[in-house]
């Protein structure tokens, strides 16, 4: 598990430290570092820029001369160091036998699709999803789900398509799903109600990767020698508010089930979801923190406030800007 992490004249952290525990929350206004943090941690796996983000000028920090610096601390008490030359060139040292199990699903997956590729093997979900429904062939018929994260409506039964089935009504009360693979065309296609996916909205398509990608992690990480850590940006996307609160709990589970799991969210409900779950005893508060970033104007440097929860969800900070635009609203309303 991924315990902290330091940047070095990366992008806007001159020189930062930043915590993780099972189930960390990274949330602040926008452009003020939180996809930077998960940049860094998918850069340093990979030993490589991220197509897109340019070379060292794009990445270096304004206010420093020095080369970008990624560690990356683990709980075996083993750190990792990535140096970003010039011209992107990169000099690390083996991250990737600690972070072979870390997996990154991103804000821009694929919506409703008639129809997906297929790989016989593949190790996960994808970055946008797109190898949900391969993935989920790997391990349809397989058991293993702890207990704890088993849906209420069938907590006796660990059968991972079952688990995902019952999930899904977290969205949509009554769904049914199930999907096909196609071998010798390469695709894969997946059915909600009967329907194709394209005629349910979004938010079951957006989901779907995710619950796959714990509850198949989850169940195996009995039999790995090795963590599961999951980088997943924006969870509650297209998921209407009761949604994004059981999502939060459900994410509580699956931290306090070994799958760490570190979120980039704007959503107040995936906050409380988790505050509930610390709340009803499900995962203790020693298992959350919510890291909260604020952006300097005049400097352009960020700022990081560790929050942290007591046994009955209640935070002992909230700093002006953490998810209090409701009551702002509210109050202009009055």
């Amino acid at each position: 598990m991924i315990h902290k992490l330091c940047l070095k004249s990366f992008k806007c952290f001159e020189d930062k430290t930043i915590l993780f525990a099972p189930l960390t929350l990274l949330t602040g206004l926008n452009s003020s570092g939180k996809s930077s943090v998960l940049q860094a941690l998918r850069i340093a796996k990979e030993g490589k820029l991220l197509e897109g983000l340019g070379d060292t000028r794009d990445l270096r920090c304004s206010s420093s001369s020095d080369f970008p610096e990624i560690t990356v601390y683990f709980t075996s008490n083993t750190s990792t160091t990535c140096t970003i030359a010039e011209f992107g060139a990169i000099k690390t040292d083996n991250i990737t036998k600690y972070t072979d199990k870390l997996y990154y699903i991103s804000a821009d997956r694929f919506g409703p699709k008639v129809s997906l590729p297929f790989k016989s093997t593949v190790s996960h979900v994808g970055n946008y999803g797109e190898h949900v429904y391969a993935f989920l062939s790997q391990y349809r018929n397989q058991g293993g789900v702890p207990a704890l994260l088993r849906h209420e409506s069938i907590p006796d039964t660990s059968s991972i398509i079952e688990q995902i089935r019952a999930w899904l009504t977290i969205i949509t009360p009554g769904i049914s799903f199930d999907f096909q693979i196609y071998e010798n065309a390469d695709m894969s296609a997946g059915s909600f109600a009967d329907y194709r996916p394209t005629n349910v909205g979004f938010g079951l398509s957006y989901a779907l990767p995710l619950l796959v990608s714990i509850l198949v992690n989850a169940a195996l990480i009995s039999t790995s020698e090795k963590d599961t850590t999951l980088l997943i940006e924006n969870p509650e996307a297209h998921l209407h508010p009761r949604g994004q609160t059981q999502l939060g709990y459900f994410l509580a589970l699956a931290a306090q089930c070994g799958v760490q799991c570190i979120i980039e969210t704007h959503s107040e409900h995936i906050l409380n979801g988790i505050r509930i779950a610390v709340k009803e005893g499900k995962t203790s508060s020693s298992n959350v923190i919510f890291n909260y970033f604020v952006k300097d104007l005049k400097t352009d440097l960020s700022e990081v406030t560790s929050i942290f929860t007591d046994e009955q969800g209640m935070l002992d900070s909230w700093p002006d800007g953490f998810f209090d635009e409701t009551e702002h609203a509210l109050l202009r309303l009055i």
